[in-house]
């Protein structure tokens, strides 16, 4: 992909990014021709780029996960909570899924997104582990969803608990099962 066309999907999803955040407009009331006058390009000019708004949003949870996944693979693997918690704590990615967290749409995609890049970045690092006699891709399915079921319950809570005793209970119901000392 060149530079100019690889510019223009940023020019649209950072348009998107803008409607979200500043205007606040839910990512489901979002229209491709609202967006396309946003980033000041013609609707044909979007569709060269996007099959639709669906797959924009998915472009966009990739660009979020990059300097997330720049991060060591292992404290994230023992501690996710707070190394997702550090990681974002005053990002405009915090931004919008705080913005964003009542559009089931959104979270939708962000949810699978988030998890199957996180299933398969789990699993390669899995592999690694000499120790870890169970079937991996398994073992990376439970991981995530264990963090996602986690942080379903904790903010159904009346008090939730904090991330580094989200992690230490991760690390007992999930991470020493797995990793045998």
């Amino acid at each position: 992909m060149t530079k100019q066309r690889l510019h223009l999907k940023d020019v649209i999803w950072e348009s998107l990014l803008r409607m979200m955040v500043e205007e606040k407009i839910l990512f489901s009331k979002v229209s491709v021709a609202r967006l396309c006058v946003w980033s000041h390009i013609h609707r044909s000019t979007f569709y060269e780029y996007f099959s639709d708004k669906i797959a924009l949003l998915e472009y966009g949870v990739t660009q979020f996960m990059v300097p997330y996944y720049k991060l060591p693979i292992a404290t994230r693997f023992m501690r996710p909570f707070q190394d997702v918690d550090r990681y974002y704590q005053k990002s405009i990615e915090r931004q919008v899924i705080e913005i964003q967290s009542h559009d089931p749409q959104f979270s939708e995609v962000m949810t699978n997104m988030s998890k199957k890049y996180m299933i398969d970045e789990i699993h390669a690092y899995l592999k690694t582990i000499d120790t870890v006699n169970m079937d991996k891709m398994y073992l990376a399915h439970h991981h995530i969803n264990s963090i996602f079921t986690l942080s379903d319950w904790n903010q159904r809570q009346p008090i939730p608990l904090t991330n580094s005793e989200l992690d230490m209970m991760f690390m007992r119901m999930v991470v020493d099962p797995i990793i045998k000392k």
